[in-house]
């Protein structure tokens, strides 16, 4: 029975946040942001995760170049469809991020791009996803609100460790 137990908790992830991965670790709140409270967990909000890119040297050696007046291709430059096409993210870890973000929930909606997903979901979502507290702060100078996981850190599980090199919209 304890087996039985142990395999179904591994299984559902009960210790998914001990095996995690800090994006953001630091605590540090600038001095302007004022902290507002705790916003309504219903609340939507986008959040991006950035993946490796594939060619990146390809790239730089086009870009050499296409900057270099003695080439035939000095000034054709590429549309961002083909710089898509060069530098696409492997489906593998489009993949691991779809199948962990949509294992949290199903109200969420994400757009792809090449090396890219950006997602919307609500704040009690995205607190699960990171293992964090999303917060609402307002900047004493411009008087904007906005939201931040800062204060207590984010993460993401430890196998994508390798698969998310940056997320956007938390901290």
């Amino acid at each position: 029975m304890l087996t039985t137990l142990l395999i179904t908790c591994l299984a559902s992830t009960c210790f998914s946040f001990s095996s995690r991965h800090y994006m953001n670790k630091t605590n540090i709140i600038p001095s302007s942001w004022n902290e507002v409270g705790k916003p309504p967990p219903n609340t939507i909000l986008e959040f991006g995760l950035l993946m490796p890119q594939n060619n990146i040297e390809k790239l730089e050696e086009l870009v050499i170049i296409r900057t270099n007046p003695n080439t035939e291709s000095y000034g054709k430059w590429l549309s961002k469809n083909e710089i898509d096409k060069l530098v696409f993210s492997n489906n593998q870890n489009f993949d691991a991020v779809s199948y962990w973000i949509s294992n949290i929930s199903s109200s969420y909606s994400c757009i792809y791009t090449a090396d890219s997903i950006y997602c919307k979901t609500s704040i009690e979502n995205m607190n699960i996803l990171f293992d964090t507290e999303m917060l609402e702060y307002q900047n004493s100078y411009t008087k904007n609100k906005f939201y931040s996981g800062r204060k207590m850190g984010y993460s993401i599980p430890l196998h994508l460790k390798n698969t998310i090199e940056l997320v956007i919209g938390v901290g």
